[in-house]
């Protein structure tokens, strides 16, 4: 049994193509305006895509000793840029980041690092010449996708992890606030059990999207 400790938690916008590509039902007030969201590629280079290698490094490895990496962006994160802390996994002091759409965690990531600005234009270079700006500008019908961002990557490139290390969860843990927030949340799913403090969870679920953590 291993036990997974959730430090960390940020919202996405339901992607019913499985973070795969934009699903043509964008939601909240960015999709709304722009038709996409930033991390609906979040799981393209997880996935049985033909061009999923396109998304990552694999021709040339920007952190040789992490392996192959693919780049992509959560919002939340982005608004929360002054948080000094870069990584995030299971041992450390945050614990893993976990990922909330509609009030439920749907994925956590078993390791993810945030890019500062050197690394994300080194990341945005590379996945350019693999072609993944036209293919991310046809699929959301939109530059804002990537183009528009040439001068600031980390508009839409500003987390780096192994595609496998983006865990989804077949079935989505269910969250609920509780006073006075206090405790941690536990539950068992399969041989998993996840372990989040109630706090993070009562401030993810009234706040506005950023980077809640203990």
């Amino acid at each position: 049994m291993a036990v997974i400790k959730i430090g960390a938690l940020t919202k996405i916008e339901n992607n019913s193509a499985g973070y795969i590509s934009p699903d043509g039902a964008a939601n909240g007030k960015y999709g709304t305006e722009q038709g996409f969201n930033q991390e609906d590629w979040l799981n393209r280079a997880n996935s049985t895509s033909p061009d999923a290698l396109q998304f990552t490094d694999s021709n040339n490895p920007i952190f040789e000793k992490d392996g192959i990496q693919t780049y992509c962006h959560l919002p939340g994160v982005y608004r929360s840029s002054t948080f000094d802390l870069t990584e995030f996994h299971n041992e450390g002091i945050y614990g893993s980041l976990a990922l909330i759409s509609k009030g439920k965690i749907v994925a956590y990531f078993v390791k993810v690092s945030r890019l500062n600005d050197y690394y994300s234009r080194r990341a945005y270079d590379i996945l350019d010449r693999n072609g993944v700006g036209k293919i991310r500008e046809m699929e959301s019908g939109s530059l804002r996708a990537w183009s528009d961002h040439s001068h600031n990557p980390l508009a839409c490139l500003n987390i780096r992890y192994s595609p496998e290390d983006l865990v989804w969860l077949d079935t989505p843990i269910p969250l609920s606030k509780s006073s006075p927030g206090v405790g941690t949340f536990s539950i068992t799913i399969g041989t998993d059990t996840f372990e989040i403090p109630q706090a993070i969870i009562n401030n993810a679920l009234d706040g506005r999207n950023s980077l809640f953590v203990k």
